[in-house]
């Protein structure tokens, strides 16, 4: 996770990224889907979808900042969660 607080890490708007993962849960790809402003971001899970379908990834790992230095996961973080599994 150091590499990805490394990624988000000092940013004043809201970023959601993903790491996409094969078989051996190795790292095939990291990217940034979406770009937010300092307290939301509009998360689309169809592009994240096409995005695992483009790199046959078979797991993926969710990860975004919370600028306003607040740590604890909303309850937007949780739905969107629950949305994506």
């Amino acid at each position: 996770m150091t590499y990805c607080r490394i990624k988000i890490a000092e940013k004043d708007h809201e970023l959601f990224g993903v790491l996409f993962l094969n078989q051996q849960h190795l790292i095939i790809k990291s990217k940034i889907m979406f770009r937010g402003a300092i307290d939301c971001a509009a998360i689309y899970t169809r592009e994240v979808v096409k995005e695992v379908i483009a790199c046959s990834s078979n797991a993926v790992i969710y990860f975004h900042n919370h600028p306003g230095g607040t740590p604890s996961s909303s309850e937007a973080d949780k739905a969107i969660t629950r949305k994506t599994e």
